[in-house]
């Protein structure tokens, strides 16, 4: 009797074992399952949404009719019951967006996402696939994720399996053109909600720059104008300054000649940016111990010239009298992000583009006069960092000034004209 109650009680165990676990099991399955999509579930999914007709006479009617189709290719996938992935994604619907719409796309903004590599990791995608997923970015079909606040390119994990959640996006904005995702023209991607206050300053709206960028005051608003009596008055657009928006709408004067403003963006907006990149990146990554002649000559180049060398030398002796200030300071400074945004050019007695930067102070002895930390041609008036600290990472907007002193340029010389690094 006893041994009767030990196997009912060890039965009765074995049974509440069993209801514990089994419904942990069942869910965990059900979740790994359900989580990620096979190719051919996509493919059967990626036929029926575009209205593909299905051959039904065939073995395997939804793999033979996508190769009829020319969607997939003979030997492209080993497995039709393994996961697909992101690149794969891209590579079929692509082929089904040519179907339905046509082969043709925007050939410069393919050339503006790849040559500013706007997709950061598509050189993990292999080559075959590399044009496909450019081609899925730019029509705004799959535009990948976000690599952080100011970001100027994004993610596309081309490798990683497509979330079974991604699906319908992807289809939808397939097969209706209205709700596909909108590319600036240089390949960011724009977004059209929580949009800032001044959202009508500009031409669009980028998705990895937040509200504070654009909202952060321009030279304008803070500057002071009078009229011919002496008597303060309000500033006058395509008089005292222009707004990012209205910068195409604006002419370039020189001493002698009047131009289209868009044909000079076209020849020299991306090389103005380069200039403002290069200059902020070498005062935003200096070392006391390794800065050389290098150093100083590449930053003296992102500056202009005009031609007279009393003049010129004047920037060239203001960044080494820096170096020898720095190297006594000890100074280590390291960028992380240093975005110059294209879209933000705006005029204010002078050409200005604005720049989000995040940078650490790694080493420096004092922090009290921030002109021997951070180069400027202004010295401690051109530089004004808040709440400076060593070993903290520093977010700043900065408007940095384009120009030349040559009267008769259209752009082509521009260089830094003037570099303050503090945020309105």
């Amino acid at each position: 009797m006893k041994i009767l109650k030990k196997v009912t009680l060890l039965i009765l165990s074995f049974i509440l074992l069993l209801n514990l676990i089994l419904p942990a099991t069942t869910s965990f399955a059900k979740e790994t399952t359900t989580t990620y999509i096979t190719v051919e579930e996509f493919l059967k999914k990626l036929l029926n949404s575009s209205k593909i007709v299905i051959n039904t006479d065939t073995q395997n009617p939804i793999i033979d009719t996508a190769i009829e189709k020319g969607i997939i290719k003979k030997g492209e996938f080993t497995n039709y019951q393994s996961y697909i992935t992101r690149q794969d994604v891209a590579l079929v619907v692509n082929r089904v967006d040519e179907l339905l719409h046509g082969d043709t796309y925007d050939e410069k903004l393919y050339e503006q996402i790849t040559s500013k590599k706007r997709i950061s990791d598509l050189t993990k995608v292999p080559k075959a696939k590399q044009d496909a997923v450019v081609k899925i970015f730019l029509k705004g079909i799959m535009v990948g994720n976000s690599n952080g606040k100011c970001t100027q390119d994004r993610s596309f994990r081309g490798k990683d399996k497509l979330n079974a959640k991604e699906v319908t996006t992807i289809l939808t904005r397939l097969n209706n053109t209205a709700k596909r995702k909108k590319l600036s023209f240089d390949g960011q991607l724009i977004r059209s909600t929580d949009l800032p206050m001044n959202y009508k300053d500009f031409e669009y709206i980028l998705a990895s720059f937040p509200n504070s960028f654009y909202e952060s005051k321009f030279g304008w608003m803070v500057a002071t104008y009078y009229d011919e009596n002496e008597k303060v008055r309000k500033p006058v657009e395509f008089q005292d300054y222009v707004r990012p928006v209205n910068m195409k709408n604006d002419t370039f004067e020189t001493w002698y000649n009047t131009y289209d403003m868009r044909d000079i963006l076209d020849k020299n907006l991306d090389n103005w940016v380069e200039k403002i990149r290069l200059n902020l990146e070498k005062r935003l990554n200096v070392d006391y111990r390794t800065v050389d002649n290098e150093w100083i000559s590449t930053l003296r180049g992102t500056y202009y010239s005009i031609g007279i060398e009393s003049y010129d030398k004047q920037d060239t002796e203001s960044i080494k009298s820096y170096v020898n200030r720095m190297k006594k300071n000890k100074v280590i400074l390291k960028s992380e992000v240093i975005s110059v945004e294209p879209s933000t050019l705006h005029y204010s007695s002078g050409y200005y583009i604005r720049t989000y930067v995040k940078f650490k102070i790694v080493s420096v002895n004092d922090l009290s006069k921030q002109s021997n930390i951070v180069f400027s041609t202004w010295g401690d008036a051109g530089v004004i960092i808040p709440k400076i600290k060593k070993n903290q990472w520093i977010e700043m907007y900065i408007d940095t000034s384009i120009g030349t002193q040559n009267a008769g340029s259209t752009g082509e010389d521009y260089g830094i004209k003037m570099d303050l690094f503090f945020q309105r």
